[in-house]
């Protein structure tokens, strides 16, 4: 399930900050869509359980792990991110600025 909120900068108009929350599970989740506008995205593993983060196919022992608590920041790949977990159910919060 995703959930996000649009959050427009009234400082600088022309950037829009999107948050949300993906729930992660072994399947291939998709996290965020690829945007060929985006500046940054921060994705922060809010769970318990690691994820492994990549593009789409990823695996366990294919993505980059992302153990629970940790963060990630991303300012240069605008492509899609997915990611998975070897096993349970965890929590990925997102916030990507355009």
């Amino acid at each position: 399930m995703t959930q996000e909120t649009v959050i427009i900068d009234t400082i600088r108009p022309e950037t829009v900050m999107t948050t949300g929350q993906v729930t992660v599970t072994t399947g291939n989740i998709l996290i965020k869509a690829a945007n060929i506008g985006r500046k940054q995205l921060l994705i922060q593993n809010t769970g318990s359980v690691d994820i492994w983060v990549g593009n789409t196919g990823i695996t366990a022992t294919t993505g980059f792990k992302l153990p629970a608590g940790a963060s990630y920041n991303e300012d240069k790949d605008t492509s899609a991110f997915y990611g998975t977990t070897a096993s349970g159910t965890s929590v990925i919060a997102f916030k990507e600025t355009v």
